[in-house]
């Protein structure tokens, strides 16, 4: 059976019975013991810290508590007053 016909037939099924296969799937996957090789496959989608670094740099000096006020004042004006 494939994972559309599985969805198709849980879609038809009371809501009762999709909470007990929802329990039941949840206790299936909590006692399922993950490989090594799951494992990595999973977690190398997830990029490594290395390549966030710099992510929020600015070009120029970070800005003044008194500008970001400033800005702010006019973000509030802007999306309050239209």
């Amino acid at each position: 059976m494939t994972y559309q016909e599985v969805e198709a037939q849980a879609l038809q099924i009371t809501p009762e019975e999709q909470r007990q296969l929802i329990a039941r799937l949840m206790q299936n996957l909590a006692n399922r013991a993950e490989t090594a090789e799951e494992r990595r496959q999973r977690l190398a989608s997830i990029p490594p810290a290395s390549a966030l670094l710099g992510i929020g740099k600015a070009d120029g000096p970070p800005p003044t508590d008194e500008k970001i006020c400033e800005d702010y004042t006019n973000y509030l004006i802007q999306k309050y007053l239209k």
